[in-house]
């Protein structure tokens, strides 16, 4: 998604919950149509050298321009932060994700039903 793309999705999340029915949204109990603010340039490098990764020029794009997380689809979208001097997802079982395995190659059909079957 190209950056001018997201010019006014903060505004308009913000106007969201401002709506008398913004309360009947699935999950905004939870994220209250807040947004954490945007990552910098240097702190999305940050991230990236500690995880080991590049993330989606996409999801990118969003951290520094939209937010690090919150409002967003159900309840929302788990905002990233630096914890103790190390940057880390958080929220309501953001501690499940294995981020050792954000460096795979993400599956072009979805998950392995091998993988699926051995849990």
């Amino acid at each position: 998604m190209a950056d001018q793309e997201w010019t006014g999705v903060r505004q308009r999340v913000e106007a969201l919950g401002t709506s008398p029915e913004s309360k009947e949204v699935f999950g905004a109990l939870g994220h209250k149509w807040v947004l954490q603010e945007p990552l910098s340039h240097a702190q999305l490098s940050e991230l990236e050298a500690q995880m080991k990764v590049r993330l989606p020029e996409e999801f990118r794009s969003f951290l520094v321009r939209v937010g690090a997380g919150g409002a967003g689809p159900a309840y929302g979208v788990f905002p990233v932060q630096r914890v103790q001097g190390r940057w880390r997802w958080e929220g309501d079982g953001a501690e499940l994700a294995d981020l050792s395995r954000l460096a795979e190659p993400f599956p072009e059909q979805g998950l392995d039903p091998a993988f699926i079957g051995a849990k």
